[in-house]
């Protein structure tokens, strides 16, 4: 069977459709969403449904993405969000997510946080989103010390993939975030979250605007033909969200690396894999 036949086999195989559950429910601490920075609204819709599932489920909780800029503004704007009867504008970045903040907003006694794990920095981008993620925590339980966010404590952090993964996927020394957090002694599980977007480009006069679409390729180790994986996902989904555990015993997940990326198997930097149509 040839391997990309042999991929989606495993994947119809070992495909799980209670993905909101098996988020909110988690063994790990910390569940990092492994993502390309597209879909947001539609990521957005799905994780607050998450994060409404889980009233009945012990606190506290949390989420935390890069999209949210670990600075004074964007930490006021979210607080009073949250917290405040008064007015609420959310900076530009934060706005696709207001459904995450709407759901967090209803839990009782802020037992539900928002933590902004984003940095404006350019260079040494994991070590500033572990600063960013940490100083967050740090800032919230000082102001809500009754429901302290501790590595007992449960939640989500949407961060770009290569931050996410459990090492560099081009091979280099460089600890991504996922690790950086890993020697804190978070307990993670790592999970490429990708949704049904597609992109696209428009022209204003002379102006282009160049939308980004999901991508999630793979290959053969040691090289080969490129294995397109979003098509795949789509006709499997049939419409509908899943999740896939990308190491069960003889997973096809072993013998291909990301697209362009070092020799290292794609389930050595992922644990998961969760679509949304």
């Amino acid at each position: 069977m040839a391997l990309d036949q042999d991929i989606e086999q495993y994947i119809r195989q070992h495909r799980e459709s209670n993905s909101r559950n098996f988020l909110r429910n988690s063994a790990s601490r910390v569940t990092l969403l492994a993502e390309l920075h597209v879909g947001h609204r539609r990521k957005a819709q799905f994780l607050a449904g998450v994060i409404g599932g889980a009233r009945s489920l012990s606190q506290p909780r949390f989420f935390a993405s890069e999209h949210f800029i670990n600075d004074a503004p964007t930490r006021v704007a979210i607080q009073n969000y949250l917290y405040s009867a008064g007015r609420r504008t959310l900076p530009p970045l934060v706005i696709p997510y207001q459904a995450v903040l709407d759901a967090a907003r209803t839990f009782p006694g802020h037992a539900y946080a928002v933590l902004t794990g984003g940095s404006a920095a350019s260079a040494g981008r994991n070590g500033a989103l572990h600063a960013a993620f940490t100083s967050s925590v740090v800032r919230q339980n000082t102001l809500f010390a009754n429901h302290p966010i501790s590595l007992f404590s449960r939640g989500q952090f949407l961060l770009g993939a290569a931050h996410a993964a459990r090492r560099d996927a081009d091979g280099s020394s460089n600890a991504t975030t996922c690790e950086l957090l890993r020697r804190d002694g978070w307990t993670i599980q790592v999970v490429r979250f990708t949704v049904n977007v597609t992109g696209n480009a428009t022209s204003t006069g002379a102006a282009v605007t160049i939308q980004g679409g999901e991508s999630i390729s793979v290959e053969p180790l040691g090289g080969g033909t490129t294995i397109d994986l979003l098509p795949m996902l789509n006709r499997i989904g049939g419409g509908s969200e899943f999740h896939v555990t990308l190491r069960a015993p003889a997973s096809p997940f072993a013998q291909v690396r990301s697209a362009g990326g070092a020799d290292i198997p794609f389930n050595s930097l992922f644990d998961y894999l969760l679509h949304l149509p």
